[in-house]
């Protein structure tokens, strides 16, 4: 078995900082039914990818970099740290300060192409993704606060170091939040879907003559989706008209302008398509070997 296939079997065991985020929702990557999915599904050991790779060849440099910026002395060779009674509670610091006092805080480095994310450089103002990462590898290594030295690539390359204090409420709701998703994980039953998609992927397929009674809160969303709908198809109607009326006055032309401004061209393209029907005729054989069916759910508004 190699490291990474160990690293990964070793995140199967809990929910670390990089995954607290999505757990609890706040996440713009991934969400609970994604960490619920890596939890429970084989091992894929497939390659990190370059962005993954540049982070972790990056980390040292950020180290470096944080440690020249503060003097503050920072230990990297940790392993994987959990809580006692939690072991599902569980993280992996990317370094241990110390500070000359003698106190401890946790380390993250991190990489950014926009800056416009973060607050002012020294502030706790950082993405809602890394102030869960860090407020959860604070609860479960039992520190009290974090430095987060970022390498910014936007506006010239530089490092910022922020500074973020550990929060016992947040803490608290984190954990207990992340207690009650374990659960799912432990009895192999996912979370609530999220979006249409994670439905779609939870239940292919119907069964049938099965009915749900409709709640108020779903009738006046079907009503809402109905209208909407009804109002799409009126525009689609009414974008096709006009498109009629400004062919008409092309002509022959390549384009409409209205002095130095062109308001609109219509050229001719050429596309070459697959003739499917005549491949079906000719070749029906073919066709069938490589014919795959699909299953998939279809939502029809009444």
């Amino acid at each position: 078995m190699n490291n990474r296939t160990e690293w990964l079997k070793e995140r199967q065991q809990g929910i670390g900082g990089s995954e607290v985020a999505a757990v609890l929702g706040l996440s713009k990557w991934s969400t609970p039914f994604d960490v619920w999915l890596e939890k429970t599904s084989p091992i894929e050991n497939a390659p990190p990818n370059l962005a993954m790779q540049l982070g972790t060849f990056l980390e040292s440099f950020v180290v470096e970099k944080y440690r020249e910026e503060t003097g503050n002395q920072v230990r990297t060779d940790l392993e994987a740290i959990s809580i006692a009674e939690k072991p599902w509670a569980r993280c992996n610091l990317d370094g241990l300060i110390t500070l000359p006092s003698g106190d401890h805080g946790v380390l993250e480095c991190k990489t950014a192409s926009d800056s416009r994310a973060w607050g002012e450089a020294g502030s706790g103002d950082v993405p809602p993704e890394y102030f869960c990462q860090v407020q959860w590898n604070m609860l479960v290594s039992d520190l009290h606060f974090a430095d987060i030295p970022v390498l910014f690539f936007d506006q010239g390359k530089h490092v910022e170091i922020y500074f973020v204090e550990a929060n016992p409420h947040f803490q608290e709701w984190m954990l207990e939040t992340v207690r009650i998703f374990w659960t799912h994980v432990q009895s192999g039953s996912p979370p609530s879907p999220t979006s249409g998609g994670e439905a779609e992927r939870l239940w292919p397929t119907h069964k049938k003559g099965v009915e749900k009674m409709a709640d108020e809160e779903i009738c006046l969303q079907i009503e809402q989706l109905k209208a909407l709908k009804a109002e799409a198809k009126q525009t689609a109607e009414a974008i096709k008209q006009i498109e009629s009326v400004v062919k008409v006055v092309f002509e022959d032309c390549e384009s409409i302008v209205d002095g130095d401004r062109t308001l609109a061209t219509w050229k001719a393209t050429t596309t070459k398509r697959l003739d499917t029907t005549k491949l079906r005729e000719q070749h029906k054989n073919l066709c069938e070997e490589f014919t795959k069916t699909t299953t998939s759910r279809r939502l029809i508004i009444k």
